[in-house]
């Protein structure tokens, strides 16, 4: 990716899989199998920058992700590979930040306007306030899990996050249950109500 000046905002992107009974993970891997809507995560953020926290980098067998510029979020003082080795850090490719705001002010004067929040539960919970964009793979099953992500705790406002923002699915898209994938899903796209 080419680093030039760029002052138009940003399209934050909120990306993440969630279940019936809001788990998102499982011993730090997701807990199903759902080949095309790994697909489509890859699909969605190839080529683009990605934040995540420290727990999210380290739970990847290929970390960084590759052809994406990846941003962590932690105040540790350098991130290791999986064998525990210093990794080399430059900009476009991999970096470190403080905050969800210090990751972003990176990309200030990194050309495009997308970018994506993918994991974890706090990521997603303290970037909300930020996202133009959530983009929510909703399994409709009840499944086993240690992580969970309420963005819409609200019942009887179902579009209603969890800062009491409202938003409107833009589209959706159904995939079923088959032999190698484990649960019916559908994939939402979500965009702020202008209601706000």
């Amino acid at each position: 990716m080419m680093m030039m000046m760029n002052n138009k905002k940003k399209n934050i992107s909120i990306i993440t899989a969630v279940s019936t009974n809001y788990v998102i993970g499982k011993d730090g891997l997701l807990p199903w199998s759902l080949p095309k809507d790994w697909e489509h995560f890859n699909r969605s953020t190839t080529n683009y920058p990605i934040i995540m926290g420290k727990r999210t980098f380290y739970e990847q067998e290929d970390r960084p992700l590759p052809d994406r510029y990846t941003i962590v979020v932690t105040r540790d003082s350098s991130l290791l590979d999986k064998h525990g080795n210093v990794m080399e850090e430059r900009i476009g490719h991999l970096s470190r930040a403080s905050s969800i705001e210090d990751a972003l002010k990176m990309l200030d004067d990194y050309s495009g306007d997308q970018v994506f929040i993918v994991g974890g539960r706090r990521i997603y919970e303290d970037s909300l306030y930020l996202a133009t964009e959530l983009i929510i793979t909703h399994v409709e099953a009840h499944v086993e899990g240690d992580t969970h992500l309420r963005l819409f705790p609200h019942q009887d406002e179902p579009n209603k996050d969890r800062n009491n923002h409202y938003w409107d699915v833009v589209n959706q898209v159904k995939h079923s249950k088959d032999d190698t994938h484990q649960y019916d899903f559908t994939i939402k796209y979500y965009q702020r109500s202008t209601n706000n």
